[in-house]
Parts: structure tokens; sequence; C-alpha cells
């Protein structure tokens, strides 16, 4: 488990190192679904031996993606794995609390500093949410602008709390 700069707890399922990198890239790019499910469950075991313990999580919040990479696969990632997560923590997952404002070049070759900006406003949540924590799920996080970005979305609408679920996490440079 790591931490954001915001103070956002991250618990990644792996690092995004071979092999989990080459898993991720089938899954993402290759289709290969059933990858969720093994994202899924290693993101479970490393939750339940956090230490400290995470707060009691009461729904899970998919990252959404960028519609052209939505058409593109044909699936949303981070969706995808907190459909299999939440089988294992039995929890609902709410698509529809967080919304993207517009499509955004990949973040792939920008640094930190670029990133933020990238995502400054780029979701946000138009309904009045109850005061509870919830799981915020994306596939992969670099520098965790897109966790903050989120979270700060989802924190206005009213939750008392978020922490950041993520199939791989890059190991900082």
């Amino acid at each position: 488990m790591s931490q954001l700069p915001s103070g956002i707890a991250v618990v990644a399922a792996t690092h995004y190192t071979s092999p989990a990198d080459q898993l991720m890239r089938a899954f993402k790019e290759g289709g290969q679904l059933n990858h969720a499910g093994l994202f899924a469950r290693l993101l479970w075991s490393t939750m339940r031996s956090a230490q400290p313990p995470l707060p009691s999580l009461a729904a899970l919040v998919p990252i959404p993606s960028d519609i052209l990479a939505a058409q593109r696969r044909g699936f949303n990632p981070a969706c995808e794995i907190a459909v299999e997560l939440s089988r294992w923590m039995r929890l609902p997952v709410r698509r529809l609390w967080l919304t993207r404002t517009r499509s955004g070049n990949s973040q792939k070759s920008l640094g930190r500093v670029a990133r933020r900006r990238s995502v400054c406003d780029l979701y946000v949540c138009d309904l009045t949410l109850p005061d509870v924590w919830v799981g915020l799920v994306d596939d992969v996080t670099t520098t965790g602008s897109t966790l903050e970005a989120a979270a700060y979305a989802l924190r206005q609408a009213g939750v008392r709390g978020v922490v950041g679920l993520v199939g791989a996490k890059t190991p900082l440079i």
C-alpha cells in the first residue's frame, strides 16, 4: 500500500513490471478479459492484508474510460476489474457516480506535471452521494493524478473518503 501526496491510500494488485505489464497489455489492448479476474483476485488478496487496515468500503467506482479508447477496445478496463472485484467484496459497482468531462490524449508520454494538468477538471459527479468510503478502481496508476482528480470529484459530491484500488502500479523511478 502506498499513499498519494493528497493522502489517498492506494492499493495495487501488482507492480507494472514484467510479467504483470505483459498481462495488463494483453488485457487492455488484446481483449483478454479474463485477466480482469486475475488482477481483481490479486487486488483483493493485497487489500485483505493491508496495514493499517483499510476503511470499510460501501461501493466500487471505476474510473471512466476515454470514449475513443473505450470504442477501440470495446470495454473499460477499470470497470472490468471493478466488476470482478465486486464479486469478491460483495459490493455494488457504481458506474454512474463519476463522469468524464472530455476526451483526452494518452498520458503515456507525459511527465508528472503534464499528467496533473491533463486531468484537471476531467471528472465530475453531478449526484449528491452518501457519506461513505468508496474504492476508486483503475487499471494502472503512474503518478496518481487520475486517482486524485477523480477522488476530488467524488469528495465534492459527498463521499467521506476514497481508497485507490488499481490493477498495477508503475514503480517510481
